[in-house]
């Protein structure tokens, strides 16, 4: 069962150690409300990705670059010109259900540090407005989702089948993923069949979360 957010008040928080790796996939079915270019969030590591190490984000409504979406991470220990490694990509559809998936690797050159994206189990074109030497591990932190922590870039929409592997997934494996878990159908394949040795977080969206601990704030 998925989970609708307001928009305004409610968002979900969930405690995720990748403190040991430089690599992640992140994917989640989402259903995005509208698109309004104002930086609303569907997650964010850390209480804010920009100022504090180890953190990453992903920008469904994205201000600096209207019209698209931007996924990305912050290293503190370079000047800004060089701190941020980030791609920023077409939105699918609004109210429709889409699968979403990317890929951070920091053991790839510069540029190329952030993708493949996946929409729908499909690689989609990405543009790399930014780029940094940085190497760093993750942190061992919280993943805000649709809400900033302090309560900011709230967003409004449905999730559902959220999760993040500390590794980088195939193409095939978030293929198969998207393919075998569509909202509203018998499901096939879920995150929790996947490499299941490298699952950091999975968040169904139903009554409760499976193998973290997870916290509702608002309604």
């Amino acid at each position: 069962m998925a989970r609708t957010f307001n928009g305004i008040s409610d968002a979900y928080t969930a405690p995720i150690d990748l403190s040991a790796t430089n690599k992640l996939t992140f994917c989640c079915w989402v259903a995005w409300t509208t698109f309004s270019d104002n930086d609303s969030l569907l997650c964010e590591f850390t209480s804010n990705y920009l100022f504090n190490d180890g953190g990453w984000a992903c920008f469904p409504d994205s201000a600096a670059y209207a019209g698209h979406a931007s996924a990305g991470f912050h290293s503190q220990a370079y000047p800004e010109e060089n701190a941020y490694g980030g791609v920023r990509f077409a939105r699918p559809s609004t109210g429709d259900w889409h699968h979403w998936a990317f890929v951070i690797d920091k053991t790839q050159p510069d540029v190329q540090k952030v993708g493949p994206v996946y929409i729908d189990g499909l690689s989609v074109p990405v543009d790399y407005p930014n780029s940094t030497p940085a190497t760093d591990n993750f942190a061992s932190d919280t993943l805000y989702i649709m809400q900033r922590q302090d309560g900011s870039r709230a967003s409004a929409g449905s999730l559902q089948d959220l999760a993040v592997w500390s590794d980088v997934l195939t193409s095939d494996q978030i293929s198969s993923i998207a393919a075998g878990s569509v909202p509203g159908t018998m499901a096939t394949v879920t995150p929790l069949s996947v490499r299941p040795d490298a699952l950091a977080l999975y968040l169904p969206f139903s009554e409760a979360a499976i193998g973290i601990t997870a916290s509702l704030v608002g309604p």
